[in-house]
């Protein structure tokens, strides 16, 4: 059996974070968290949390839009060259504060699945009508 990692061919590079644990980047995902639909986005989710973190409630910036899947089909009004996922309904996106999202992208992946139903679920019952 060979030791060798396997990379995917989407990932453009492979860096170690503080933890230890791999971190892949996509330089093309990361471009398109620089394109004005992501920024407009981003800025809707802000102004849906009223400039509070949806995990913690802190109103301390700088805040972060986070997925809570990339699986959720994007948009109706989402460019089709956009991948599926990058650009999903306002529901699968949450606002984050900087530690919050990093502590988020630190857990487990089963910490992350429960943390992620918590967060989906705090989120719906917000966006309920009264």
């Amino acid at each position: 059996m060979s030791t060798a990692r396997r990379r995917c061919p989407h990932l453009d590079q492979v860096a170690f974070g503080a933890s230890g644990i791999d971190i892949y980047v996509n330089k093309k995902y990361d471009n398109f968290l620089k394109t004005k639909i992501w920024k407009q986005t981003a800025e809707s989710v802000f102004r849906r949390a009223g400039g509070q973190c949806e995990r913690c409630g802190s109103a301390e910036g700088p805040f972060q839009a986070h997925h809570l899947t990339y699986r959720a089909p994007n948009r109706p009004d989402a460019p089709r060259s956009i991948p599926r996922g990058w650009l999903p309904s306002y529901k699968w996106l949450v606002c984050l504060d900087e530690d919050c999202h990093r502590l988020v992208h630190r857990l487990s992946f089963v910490e992350q699945f429960w943390e992620t139903r918590r967060l989906y679920q705090s989120h719906m019952m917000d966006l309920s009508p009264d």
